[in-house]
């Protein structure tokens, strides 16, 4: 197995992406848990689309120290937006709109491919971009209500 530097190989992605074919991508870390999570699942990338930035989607920036994220739009003012992780309470911004190298089309999660219409999606893309200072609390609620499904 090699091993390759992630800010070099996102950059490949996003000059692919350029030439308008779409690339699946895993996961890393945890910071758009619980819906995606680092290990389990693989977003689908393409070219950003101008027409189509809107709050509660699911964008890939850079940020101005190179490193890439993969995060929400929180909110939209002129030429800049903001942006939050799902299982995050702190917003970033304001980010350039040029800072968005690409945006997720489709997800798999838990092994399934999802368009972003079903019930968690939807749940992500709408409620939860609303209640950032309830997401400490009901995060903690959700890892209980977890550990108990787990039994």
């Amino acid at each position: 197995m090699k091993v390759v530097d992630t800010n070099i190989y996102l950059a490949n992605i996003v000059c692919i992406l350029e030439e308008n074919y779409k690339v699946v991508i895993p996961v890393s870390g945890n910071s758009m848990s619980p819906f995606l999570c680092g290990g389990r699942d693989f977003v689908m990338l393409e070219k950003p689309s101008h027409k189509e930035r809107k709050r509660g989607q699911i964008v890939l920036y850079k940020r101005a120290g190179g490193q890439f994220v993969l995060h929400r739009i929180q909110k939209m003012t002129g030429s800049y937006f903001y942006a939050i992780g799902d299982g995050q309470t702190k917003v970033e911004g304001p980010l350039s709109l040029s800072q968005i190298c690409a945006q997720v089309c489709m997800i798999q999660r838990k092994g399934k491919w999802i368009s972003g219409k079903d019930f968690w999606s939807c749940f992500f893309k709408i409620i939860w971009i609303r209640v950032i200072p309830l997401r400490r609390v009901m995060i903690k609620i959700w890892a209980v209500l977890s550990m108990y499904g787990k039994k």
